[in-house]
């Protein structure tokens, strides 16, 4: 499990699974690392957690006043000067999460 730093790097940085094992493939739950050679190059300026579901209400809301701002809003120029005439698809807010 690791990998020793490369010459020349203070950190690097992974994606892991539960068990610290770096993936190659997407899983469900997945982590980042940062590995540090000391301890002390560390200094968090915040350590927090987010609770998914106290987010999921705000995410609803934020994705139906999106969807709301859209349908007023049927026909807004593209980045080419031409005008989209299909609405996009939804937002699901279970999909964010």
């Amino acid at each position: 499990m690791g990998a020793a730093l490369k010459s020349g790097y203070n950190s690097h940085y992974v994606i892991t699974n539960k068990k610290g094992f770096a993936l190659t493939t997407e899983e469900p739950d997945m982590y980042n690392e940062v590995v540090v050679n000391q301890e002390s190059q560390i200094t968090p300026v915040f350590i927090y957690t987010m609770d998914v579901d106290a987010l999921r209400p705000v995410a609803t809301e934020w994705a139906r006043s999106v969807m709301e701002q859209q349908h007023q809003q049927p026909n807004t120029p593209t980045s080419m000067g031409e005008t989209a005439t299909t609405s996009p698809a939804p937002v699901s807010a279970g999909g964010l999460w």
